[in-house]
């Protein structure tokens, strides 16, 4: 026969695993969101492979999805024919 000093290390065993089961549960049953890894560039004003007499002031890109305001671009531009900053 079992004791009472026997079963109190059992009981936070026990919970623990309750607490692992449910939270695992839970997790399958939520719904889920959607996340989209990118937005893809649809059009560009100066259209792609076009040829510019002299360089625009303005060069826009269109994409197929809002683009975060967290989002970091970098703007490279070409001193000569061989070095970018």
């Amino acid at each position: 026969m079992l004791h009472r000093h026997d079963l109190r290390g059992l009981l936070p065993v026990t919970l623990s695993l309750i607490t692992l089961l449910l939270s695992g549960w839970l997790t399958l049953l939520a719904p889920q969101s959607v996340a989209y890894a990118h937005a893809f560039v649809i059009g560009s004003d100066p259209v792609d492979g076009s040829t510019v007499a002299n360089a625009p002031r303005v060069v826009r890109i269109f994409f197929a999805a809002a683009i975060s305001p967290a989002s970091i671009a970098h703007v490279y531009k070409q001193l000569s024919p061989s070095t970018y900053r």
